[in-house]
């Protein structure tokens, strides 16, 4: 079982490292937009995985920021 962080989790780590950005839920995952960037792949639930918000970091080209916001990408 990996680790699993909750989305409040994400949203401050994301109001750190990515001002601005904004979300939606579509049907069955979050879009998230920051810098003319769009990720659609994070899941809706309340505790989501750390791998998706390892890969949502790394293309918004925000990982270094987010492991010191978010320890638990670092593992």
């Amino acid at each position: 079982m990996s680790a699993k962080v909750s989305f409040k989790e994400i949203e401050t780590m994301m109001d750190i490292c990515a001002p601005g950005w904004t979300y939606r839920t579509s049907n069955h995952s979050r879009v998230v937009k920051y810098n003319g960037l769009v990720y659609r792949n994070l899941p809706k639930q309340d505790e989501i995985e750390v791998g998706f918000v390892r890969s949502m970091a790394r293309h918004f080209n925000i990982l270094d920021c987010a492991k010191k916001a978010m320890p638990s990408l670092s593992t």
